[in-house]
């Protein structure tokens, strides 16, 4: 049993070969159609959990002619996998039949679990953007207004601002901690700032209701607005620790130079990855050969299993290896090949029912 619910639903209209459809309810909704005449089986599979001592599941697919999966049914045990691949074979075998349905409901955990992570995703994008935006601002002198407007990818934020032009007096960088309702207890807190406008020389009025992050932005618009105000130029009052909780940032290398020490780490790891690389490959070629595999059909190799369009090689010791190749025609629909791998050669392999594959060495 999954997050999401699964309906599948067959029908055959008079005189016609009939289409299914698959479809999976929120939040991972999906729908797919295909012809009845592509279904070449039906069967329930067991997928073991992917932790030690952890409880698999049972699931009922559709098999087309190269072996490739489709699911069609999440079951609650082996018991009810059964019974509905039961059902769905009795409507593939006997044209009489008109329909078949089967709908298997969402686990409740799954489902819960996926909303939490929904969740718990959206607060992690509105704690990243809640002090982040764009602030736009209109001088009109000719209408002694000055406009500001917050705006965050292009979506206005809050309310239109205006002040009077010519009571602005002054123009500051006002330092304080970010709100961060992911910050855990005793953690620094992140710097920010906000700009604030002075109005006949006592009333203070904040742009931004939160501090803001982002050092450079905010400096290059307290210069910017004190230009657009025609205030004089002056510097930006520095990061500092306050009893308010503003962190302190000490200087620290910018430009080219800090990215030396990162790029000759890079550099070196680099250079060992593939001498390594080299050195393995020049071992394995005098000692082992290569197999390479193209799934036409599914396939399964050492544990492995490819579905049709997937690719794979490896360098393995030489001597004789065994491919499971799909064949609905072989007992248990399985059909084994032998090829041989030589040292220094690379066999291909193209996964498909004895009456055309093929196997060649290189």
């Amino acid at each position: 049993m999954g997050a999401a619910g699964t309906r599948f639903e067959c029908a055959r209209d008079d005189g016609s070969a009939g289409a299914c459809v698959v479809s999976r309810s929120w939040p991972l909704a999906s729908s797919s159609r295909l012809p009845v005449a592509s279904i070449e089986s039906v069967a329930e599979v067991y997928r073991p959990g992917s932790k030690r001592g952890s409880s698999g599941r049972w699931e009922v697919v559709l098999l087309d002619a190269r072996g490739a999966e489709r699911v069609i049914a999440q079951a609650r045990g082996q018991a009810d996998a059964v019974a509905i691949r039961t059902r769905v074979r009795a409507f593939l075998d006997d044209r009489n039949l008109r329909n078949v349905e089967v709908e298997t409901p969402p686990d409740r955990i799954g489902f819960t679990t996926a909303v939490a992570a929904l969740l718990v995703g959206l607060a992690l994008i509105v704690n990243a953007f809640w002090a982040a935006g764009r602030l736009r601002v209109e001088v009109d002198r000719a209408n002694d207004v000055v406009r500001f407007r917050r705006t965050l990818f292009g979506v206005p934020i809050g309310r239109e601002a205006l002040h009077s032009y010519r009571d602005i007096t002054d123009v500051k960088l006002e330092r304080g901690p970010v709100k961060d309702a992911l910050r855990m207890t005793g953690q620094a807190a992140e710097s920010g700032g906000r700009l604030v406008l002075v109005a006949n020389e006592r009333s203070e009025v904040p742009l931004t209701e939160r501090f803001m992050r982002g050092e450079d932005a905010l400096v290059r618009g307290f210069g910017a607005l004190r230009a657009a105000l025609q205030l004089p130029v002056i510097e930006p009052p520095p990061l500092r620790t306050s009893a308010a909780g503003t962190v302190t940032t000490s200087p620290r290398a910018t430009g080219p130079r800090a990215w030396r020490p990162v790029a000759l780490v890079v550099g070196v790891l680099f250079l060992i990855a593939v001498g390594g690389n080299a050195l393995l490959a020049w071992h394995a070629d005098g000692t082992q050969g290569a197999i390479e595999i193209h799934a036409e059909h599914r396939c399964t190799f050492q544990g492995m299993e490819l579905l049709p369009g997937g690719e794979l090689r490896m360098s393995l010791d030489p001597g004789p290896y065994v491919v499971g190749v799909w064949s609905p025609s072989a007992p248990g629909g399985w059909e084994m090949q032998t090829y041989e791998v030589r040292i220094g050669e690379t066999t291909t392999i193209t996964c498909r029912p004895t009456a055309t594959s093929r196997g060649d060495a290189r």
